[in-house]
């Protein structure tokens, strides 16, 4: 079982790291308390407002990684998937249009048999969906959100790779957050 972490960057984590991070509105009871009671204030305020944020990340979290694991949902239902459309629909579950349509280029095969007939089917390669060793939610409003996938480094398995990062956005269509954009983080070379 891998542990996901979920990590929200605080103001002297953005300064040092360079990301960004979610600003959060001043209230006016905040702005006319004083002394004792605005620490007081402050610090009921960090709370209530802080709590619905790491809620809204572990939605985020959530939904990551339920997106990463609809391959496996394609595969446990592959004698249902008769047409492009099928593929298309499960991946839509966890990801937008266009990166569900990507994902479907790869794993829906149209080839022919040996008499010269067409036929479909899923591709039995590699899997191209694997759940990240750490989740790490750098910024997000209520309709996008940046995400780092954090993979170490594995040498076990059909599939081997070094340690690497990907940077994940995410929109949220009709209150579901879809994984829209991935790209490999690129490293400095010392």
């Amino acid at each position: 079982m891998k542990t996901i972490f979920i990590v929200l960057l605080s103001a002297a984590s953005v300064a040092v790291s360079g990301c960004a991070t979610v600003e959060f509105p001043r209230s006016t009871a905040k702005q006319k308390a004083s002394g004792v009671e605005a620490e007081q204030e402050e610090g009921r305020m960090s709370a209530s407002v802080l709590e619905p944020d790491r809620r809204e990340a572990e939605k985020i979290v959530k939904a990551i990684e339920y997106a990463l694991s609809l391959e496996l949902v394609m595969w446990d239902n592959r004698e249902r998937m008769t047409s492009r459309n099928d593929v298309v629909g499960i991946f839509r579950k966890g990801f937008c249009a266009a990166k569900a349509q990507e994902l479907t280029d790869y794993v829906w095969i149209e080839a022919y048999d040996r008499d010269g007939k067409k036929i479909y089917m899923l591709n039995p390669g590699e899997p191209i969906l694997e759940v990240p060793d750490a989740i790490e939610v750098v910024e997000h409003n209520d309709s996008e959100a940046l995400v780092l996938l954090i993979y170490e480094k594995n040498l076990e398995g059909p599939v081997v790779w070094s340690d690497h990062t990907i940077v994940t956005s995410l929109k949220n269509e009709d209150g579901e957050w879809k994984i829209c954009e991935t790209s490999l983080e690129q490293r400095d070379e010392l």
